[in-house]
């Protein structure tokens, strides 16, 4: 109701304002328009959440190139890439996993979060 009020003073005009309301309501109905639901929070309870990462990615954070993260994947005691590449694609491995394999490595402590995170 309190839209339908504000809508009136906008537009001035209580049709136009009707003819909105009816409209987004309409919308919907039809699921054009969605409802808003504020992003979820996570609860320091849930597990955190983690970057996928490639070599290329993470060879500045270690200070090295990416041939030699290469190399050192092929040795015994890397860990297995969590998603296997192919067809272009590059391996790719969860940054926590990763993280404590290229610290014993580089004798580097490294961040906890990958750097690059988009997710917080």
């Amino acid at each position: 109701m309190r839209l339908l009020k504000f809508l009136n003073v906008v537009h001035g005009d209580p049709q136009t304002a009707k003819r909105l309301w009816a409209d987004a309501e309409a919308g919907l109905q039809r699921n054009l328009i969605r409802p808003y639901r504020p992003a979820p929070t996570r609860d320091e309870s849930s597990p955190p959440i983690d970057d996928l990462v490639t070599l290329s990615q993470v060879a500045p954070l270690v200070g090295r190139i990416k041939r030699t993260l290469e190399r050192w994947k092929m040795k015994p005691g890397f860990p297995k890439p969590d998603e296997c590449g192919g067809g272009g694609c590059a391996d790719r491995w969860y940054y926590s996993r990763l993280r404590a394999a290229l610290q014993s490595k580089v004798n580097r402590i490294l961040p906890e979060r990958f750097p690059g995170s988009r997710l917080r």
